[in-house]
């Protein structure tokens, strides 16, 4: 492996903090970071966003730079890479466009069970794992793989902090939701749990 760059820190540092936060929400939910409260709700709105967003940019940069360190090979490999960032960035925009701006800040909404929603209680961040594992792949980089783990983690752990909180704020309209509709994956219109 080539010897890491400043870009390769960043992007990893940037993940970590992503991480710790979400972390930190499910260890501290009265200090929680995500997701937002009411008072406050704009720093915390912003770390997420720009940690998601430098990650995204520092993975490609991480990518570019050490392109073919990992040894997936070329060609069809690529192009797996390339449709699930496509892919991945498609589902979570058609994520924010069923849920709105409000509520993809973290905010309280409506409860929305329509659109992507049927299928997965999380679409954006499935997307944005696909997004994540796709510029590894098309980039075929070590030093990409290693920095996208936190962020991986990061993206697993988002819905467990806000899964309590959805609870609270629609009750018995979101334990059903939750018992027909997979997190990321699974079988779509499981019978509610008796």
């Amino acid at each position: 492996m080539p010897q890491p760059s400043p870009s390769f820190w960043v992007t990893l540092a940037t993940g970590l903090i992503l991480l710790l936060a979400l972390v930190g929400s499910l260890v501290l939910p009265n200090r929680r970071v995500w997701p937002p409260t009411t008072k406050g709700a704009g720093w915390r709105i912003a770390l997420v966003w720009m940690c998601t967003i430098l990650l995204f940019a520092g993975l490609m940069v991480v990518g570019v730079s050490s392109v073919d360190t990992l040894g997936l090979g070329g060609g069809w490999v690529r192009w797996v890479g390339a449709v699930l960032v496509l892919g991945g960035i498609g589902l979570a925009f058609h994520g924010v466009a069923f849920l709105g701006e409000r509520a993809t800040a973290g905010l309280k909404d409506a409860l929305v069970t329509t659109g992507p929603y049927r299928f997965t209680r999380n679409p954006q961040y499935l997307g944005n794992l696909m997004v994540i594992v796709g510029l590894v792949v098309l980039t075929d980089s070590v030093p990409a793989a290693l920095a996208a783990i936190p962020g991986i983690l990061g993206f697993v752990v988002f819905p467990f902090t806000e899964e309590p909180w959805l609870e609270r704020q629609y009750g018995a309209e979101y334990r059903v939701y939750r018992e027909r509709v997979p997190r990321f994956l699974g079988p779509v219109g499981r019978p509610p749990a008796t």
